[in-house]
């Protein structure tokens, strides 16, 4: 059930009351359309330039290095998932 806050602003959901303590602030989300949204080749493109050399050609040191950077990070997390996994088994199970 929603309740209005003093203000007269919109709605209070409870929980946005409980979380936030109170309506959330700022402007509400808007739907972008499909003009607006980036194209998706030009994204990649944008993340495949980190990974080229100066003339344009893919670099393998520079791929290589990307993923040995993400191999270290998922061996540096695996101790911290390890330790969640218990407490994100009990909320699946309920």
């Amino acid at each position: 059930m929603a309740r209005q806050n003093n203000d007269q602003g919109p709605p209070v959901d409870p929980f946005n009351q409980m979380m936030f303590f109170g309506p959330p602030t700022g402007p509400p989300p808007q739907q972008q359309s499909q003009d607006q949204q980036p194209n998706q080749t030009q994204d990649i493109k944008a993340m495949m330039s980190s990974f080229m050399d100066d003339n344009g050609n893919l670099d393998m040191n520079k791929l290589m290095d990307g993923a040995d950077q993400v191999f270290k990070m998922v061996d540096k997390t695996k101790p911290m998932i390890k330790q969640l996994s218990p407490l994100l088994n009990m909320f699946k199970k309920q």
